[in-house]
C-alpha cells in the first residue's frame, strides 16, 4: 500500500492508524453523534504536548474506549465554533479524550471564565 501524500508538498503526510486495519471502509467501526453543553467556567486552551485547558470530552462520553477522530458543528446559536484537539496525541494511535477549543464569531478564543453552559455543540466521533 502507498502511504498518503500531502498534495502541497509531495511528502508523506504522517502515520496511518494501522492498529485497526486502516485504511478501511466507512461503517465497520462504532460512530457516535452526541450533543454537549459548554462548560460553566471555560479555561482557554494552552498549546503544548499535551495541550491543556478547553473542554475535555472523554471517549467514554461517546460510549467508546478510544477515539480515532472527532468532527464538530458550531453551537446551536451560531455564536461559537469549535476546534477539536487530541488531548494526548501520538502519531498512529487513537486517543482517550479530546479538548474542545471554543472560538468566538470574531475568530478569537473564548475568554477565561466565560459561562458557556447555555450553548450546545454537536460532535461526531469514531473509534473503538
Amino acid at each position: 500500500m502507498t502511504p498518503p501524500i500531502a498534495a502541497s508538498t509531495g511528502q508523506f503526510s504522517g502515520g496511518i492508524l494501522n492498529r485497526f486495519s486502516y485504511p478501511k471502509q466507512p461503517g465497520d467501526q462504532p460512530w457516535c453523534v452526541a450533543d454537549f453543553w459548554g462548560p460553566s467556567n471555560y479555561t482557554p486552551v494552552t498549546p503544548g504536548h499535551p495541550p491543556t485547558g478547553g473542554q475535555r470530552i472523554a471517549a467514554q462520553d461517546f460510549a467508546l474506549v478510544t477515539i480515532d477522530w472527532v468532527l464538530a458543528m458550531g453551537d446551536h446559536t451560531g455564536d461559537y465554533s469549535i476546534v477539536v484537539i487530541p488531548a494526548n496525541f501520538e502519531v498512529g494511535n487513537a486517543v482517550d479524550a479530546v479538548l474542545l477549543k471554543w472560538i468566538t464569531a470574531t475568530g478569537s478564543q473564548v475568554a477565561a471564565g466565560t459561562d458557556l453552559s447555555s450553548f450546545i455543540v454537536r460532535l461526531i466521533a469514531s473509534g473503538h
